[in-house]
């Protein structure tokens, strides 16, 4: 199945806190299956971002948080899953040919055609 990632991405320079600084590059790793939580918590640090809200790093203080969080959507489990779904589907489909005209047929290029094989 394919997963979502959130990493925490800071403008790491001479304003940035000790806490953001530490946070820099910590990913969160969720299953599709899952819904993404409204709070991404931190083991050390606690709640650090709020989906309503944005960064909670700094608690309730008020200071300007200039950290973003970067979303990645992973596909590859999902193209693998895709390909061996094609390739069945194209088995299935040489046997049914087979089975109509009674030997194997070049299916690529009669399906390229939107025709299946005559009958010799």
């Amino acid at each position: 199945m394919p997963s979502v990632s959130i990493t925490w991405s800071a403008r790491c320079d001479a304003s940035t806190c000790p806490t953001c600084r530490a946070l820099h590059g910590y990913t969160w790793n969720f299953d599709v299956s899952q819904n993404v939580p409204d709070n991404l918590v931190h083991p050390q640090f606690g709640v650090v971002w709020n989906k309503a809200i944005g960064s909670q790093a700094h608690g309730h203080q008020v200071y300007n948080c200039r950290c973003s969080i970067v979303p990645e959507v992973h596909v590859s489990d999902l193209k693998a899953k895709i390909e061996q779904l094609l390739n069945v589907a194209e088995q299935n489909l040489r046997f049914e040919v087979f089975l109509r005209y009674g030997k194997p047929v070049g299916v690529y290029r009669e399906i390229s055609t939107g025709r299946f094989a005559r009958r010799p």
